[in-house]
């Protein structure tokens, strides 16, 4: 007899929390931001929430939003920026400046989550002799990578960075020496094809973990 599994897609609501800072830049500053009720609910079915806004220095709006799993990072500005031009296009045509930025916001700064990957292959080590010279070789370090820098494309200023960590379904040791250079292989061609710098990755039988750049300016033009 087969027994049913207790969790399912179904009977679950899953966690996040992905949060962005998003800076507008005005051509002329407005009063007030009595806009905001009526911008909320139309970016909010773009899967963008805002969450703040406040008026900066120099002419510009701050906006703390959280986004979906599902929603790119390039879709925040488009969303936000579009949707409230959308909204003063009768009293101000043309509202904004054309550039903006775009920074993620996470509990955990670059650096911890930088050692936390380093550590990994320590933390779990191969289960034989045999592995440990493959899972060696398999690891992912780019020195030359500053995932504190931002990256431009012609509008948009970005620094954007996520930590992804797989694991097995069932955590199932993977063994194969041909599957995980494939992995391997698949994620650097992945990289140098959409323009994504990765600090590092860590590999493991059970798992993988990366700390990579998330934007790339080619996907976004």
């Amino acid at each position: 007899m087969k027994i049913p599994p207790i969790y399912t897609p179904n009977n679950c609501k899953f966690a996040y929390q992905l949060r962005w800072s998003l800076t507008l830049f005005w051509r002329s500053t407005p009063i007030s931001d009595n806009w905001l009720s009526a911008l909320r609910p139309v970016t909010k079915a773009d899967g963008v929430r805002i969450l703040r806004h406040r008026f900066g220095q120099n002419d510009c709006s701050l906006f703390l939003v959280s986004t979906r799993p599902d929603v790119s990072p390039s879709t925040i500005p488009w969303s936000v920026k579009g949707r409230l031009q959308n909204l003063l296009s009768n009293q101000t045509p043309h509202a904004f400046q054309r550039n903006y930025d775009l920074q993620s916001i996470g509990s955990t700064r670059g650096e911890k989550a930088e050692e936390y990957v380093a550590a990994q292959l320590k933390q779990h080590p191969p289960e034989n002799d045999r592995m440990h010279g493959l899972f060696d070789d398999l690891q992912i370090v780019n020195p030359n990578v500053d995932l504190s820098k931002p990256r431009f494309t012609a509008h948009g200023r970005y620094a954007c960075n996520l930590h992804l960590v797989f694991v097995h379904d069932g955590r199932w040791s993977e063994t194969r020496k041909e599957v995980w250079v494939a992995v391997r292989d698949m994620i650097r061609k992945a990289s140098a094809t959409k323009g994504q710098r990765r600090e590092r990755m860590f590999c493991a039988t059970k798992e993988l973990a990366e700390h990579p750049f998330l934007l790339m300016p080619k996907a976004l033009q």
